[in-house]
């Protein structure tokens, strides 16, 4: 990805509290949605959302997305410059 691709992630993920917060929380570890809303003390509609979001952008990705309950999020690389970026 270019520079400029990533400079815009950063932008689009740091206009949103939450995605940075989920996206700062995930970080180098595997969490799951309950997890995430219950340390960040945000709704779980909330955390999926932005989920969503990111999971979009490529910035995270679902490991088992074959299950309803118990879905496993982890961050892409690039998830991972745009945290570094962040800080």
């Amino acid at each position: 990805m270019h520079d400029d691709d990533i400079i815009k992630l950063v932008a689009y993920v740091g206009i949103s509290k939450v995605r940075s917060n989920v996206l700062n929380f995930i970080g180098d570890d595997l969490r799951y949605p309950s997890q995430i809303a219950k340390e960040l003390n945000i709704r779980i509609q909330h955390v999926s959302t932005a989920l969503k979001e990111l999971k979009e952008k490529e910035l995270v990705e679902c490991i088992n997305e074959d299950v309803k309950v118990g879905r496993l999020y982890r961050t892409t690389n690039n998830g991972k410059q745009v945290i570094t970026l962040m800080k």
